[in-house]
């Protein structure tokens, strides 16, 4: 059976007011807390803790978160508050309402330009699409937030996309490329100081030759996945062991044991791997961690039958089908809860779609419309501007023809007035005549007088 990769989860930090980072703490700390920023801020932070042991709690907390957030008009928190009920459906299995809620806050996120709830909406969407097993979608925003981390220079970001998407290489049998992208994160955890990421690291590194191993294996070189893949997955599954030590990681320590204690089955060291199944065993009943106690039931079964201890092995074996079962109902339930809101995602889809189509129609509707009466203004503007040509032609012909007619006016005054004057003269010159060749009256007046 093929191991999966531990995903780094990315997340968005908040000082926390003076609180503790355990759960105890932020749980004391929020019944006395007033309704602040704070309170809000406590809210996520619980619903952060409880994302994957308890998603129900969680998702309860990030709705309180929200309902503060509305109050106190601080739409940021509900986006982040939204963010942690995303991861919560995602815990339960049911990927279409995580989905949903992850494109809803990407949307906000790159409205409101916030690269973190960026890069959060993408890590998110990127972890969905792989447990889905749409390794290429995984892969595609797994890069988007790679790059906006390195743009924006958060070191945390670019080592955690690092190590997603080896895991994503891994998941697609592309080992050669997953151990590179593992090793740029260990480099990475390191400059910033982080052995939790370095430790995840190791664990991944391990996980990724136990799966070449098996490969090989299935393609009939046993002897090289022994001698080669199995002892490189146990060497850096005990490195991640020690480390999740030094940094006293419970979860890595059950992790990279487990994974031990896998390889060492494979390896053929029986008692080294029954040492390390028992205490697997132990930590996962510590842990409650169902799925690990299912495996560590598996292997000691598996040892136990070898041995030829039948009684013991079916005291395991009865464990394991117990530990089975409890997983097997939590995922009936998980499955008929995804049925149900998948019924509830489709028709909300379908009742979107509707309206979607409906808005469209009545768009387009109203766009002819305007379409249709910016042709009618169009074509009346067109008529009444070759109105205007028209007139303008016209007057403006009237107006040549007048001009020409006051041209023609004038010659003609011109010319009565040239003959009237040569008329006057003609006049003038004959009465000058006239006078010069008659005596004049005085002449007259006087001979008259003498006779």
């Amino acid at each position: 059976m093929k191991r999966t990769l531990c995903t780094y989860v990315l997340l968005i930090l908040f000082a926390q007011g003076g609180a503790q980072s355990n759960l105890d703490s932020l749980l004391r700390l929020v019944k006395t807390a007033p309704n602040d920023t704070n309170k809000i801020k406590t809210y996520i932070a619980i619903a952060s803790e409880y994302s994957f042991r308890n998603p129900d709690s969680s998702i309860l907390f990030a709705t309180r978160a929200i309902e503060l957030a509305k109050k106190l008009n601080k739409p940021f928190y509900a986006a982040r508050a939204n963010y942690e009920i995303a991861w919560s459906w995602y815990s339960k299995g049911n990927y279409p309402v995580a989905q949903e809620i992850a494109f809803d806050l990407l949307k906000y996120a790159e409205k409101t330009k916030n690269d973190m709830l960026i890069m959060s909406g993408h890590n998110l969407l990127a972890t969905i699409y792989s447990e889905m097993d749409e390794q290429e979608k995984a892969l595609h925003y797994h890069q988007k937030v790679l790059e906006l981390a390195q743009r924006t220079g958060y070191g945390d970001g670019v080592a955690a996309s690092f190590g997603n998407i080896a895991i994503v290489y891994d998941n697609m049998g592309r080992y050669h490329e997953s151990l590179i992208y593992c090793f740029k994160a260990i480099d990475k955890y390191t400059a910033l100081h982080n052995p939790r990421g370095v430790a995840a690291q190791y664990s991944n590194i391990a996980v990724s030759y136990m799966n070449q191993g098996d490969s090989a294996v299935a393609k009939g070189n046993r002897k090289f996945a022994m001698e080669n893949k199995y002892a490189h997955a146990a060497k850096f599954a005990l490195e991640g062991i020690s480390r999740s030590k030094a940094v006293q990681n419970e979860r890595g320590i059950l992790t990279n044991t487990l994974h031990l204690a896998e390889i060492y089955l494979r390896m053929e060291k029986w008692d080294e791997c029954k040492a390390l199944s028992k205490e697997t065993l132990r930590l996962a009943q510590n842990f409650n961690s169902l799925s690990a106690v299912f495996d560590s039931h598996m292997l000691l079964y598996t040892l136990y039958k070898k041995e030829g201890r039948y009684e013991q092995a079916l005291a395991h074996y009865k464990a394991y089908i117990v530990a089975r079962d409890s997983i097997e109902n939590d995922e009936n339930i998980r499955k008929q809860e995804l049925l149900e809101m998948q019924y509830e995602f489709d028709k909300k889809q379908t009742a979107d779609s509707i309206q979607v189509t409906e808005k469209r129609k009545r768009a387009k509707l109203l766009h002819d419309q305007q379409v249709a009466s910016q042709k009618m203004y169009t074509l009346g503007g067109i008529i009444a501007f070759s109105l205007m040509l028209v007139v303008a032609v016209v007057s403006f012909r009237a107006f040549r023809q007048k001009k020409k007619d006051n041209r023609l006016i004038m010659h003609q005054k011109i010319l009565v007035e040239e003959k009237q004057r040569e008329l006057v003269d003609s006049i003038y010159y004959a009465q000058r005549i006239q006078r010069a060749l008659l005596p004049s009256e005085k002449y007259i007046t006087r001979t008259l007088t003498k006779k």
